[in-house]
């Protein structure tokens, strides 16, 4: 089990360097979204490599899961442009916040709904041919697939999907990142 430290890692990695690459193009939304998918990985790496496994799972889960959503939120809010617009947008980002903090069981499906909003925000916003709206659209889909399909698959067994679901979000880290890298404004 201490192995999964490796591809949390990974996850730390990219976090720091796409996240601070947002911050010099003054994305500071997205930054600090991808930021807090580093933190929680981060408390992998250190729960894993340093074989503090049961005392760090449910500090683990919490970073996971609000920590994911919150992210997942400030992701979103980054695609929107009219600083109105956005301070609602993050206004609802934080009730989502409060609603998975108060029922935790709602997390996930809130999470699941901001992934579909920076999906519709990376599909908008690409420029370019369809089909090359498509490839970084389906490339921001990764995390939802993951999360769906990857993360507990019963065909992968539990070693094999987490450390398949780490690689994956690594890979959308990487996406999101350069979607915003690409964005005119």
């Amino acid at each position: 089990m201490h192995h999964y430290f490796v591809t949390e890692a990974l996850i730390v990695i990219s976090a720091l360097f796409f996240g601070l690459r947002l911050v010099q193009r003054q994305k500071y939304l997205a930054a600090m979204g991808i930021a807090l998918f580093g933190l929680a990985a981060a408390i992998g790496v250190y729960r894993f490599g340093f074989g503090k496994i049961s005392e760090l799972a449910d500090v683990h889960k919490m970073a996971g899961q609000i920590g994911g959503l919150a992210g997942m939120s400030l992701i979103a809010s980054e695609f929107v442009r009219e600083k109105q617009k956005r301070l609602l947008v993050l206004f609802l980002a934080f009730v989502c916040l409060v609603i998975a903090y108060i029922k935790p069981g709602l997390s996930v499906p809130l999470f699941l709904l901001w992934s579909l909003l920076v999906i519709a925000g990376t599909f908008i916003s690409v420029e370019g041919s369809k089909s090359r709206k498509i490839k970084w659209t389906l490339g921001a889909s990764l995390m939802l697939f993951a999360v769906i399909f990857v993360r507990r698959s019963p065909f992968l067994g539990p070693e094999m999907a987490w450390h398949a679901f780490h690689s994956l979000v690594t890979i959308w880290i990487i996406v999101i990142a350069t979607v915003f890298f690409k964005k005119p404004y």
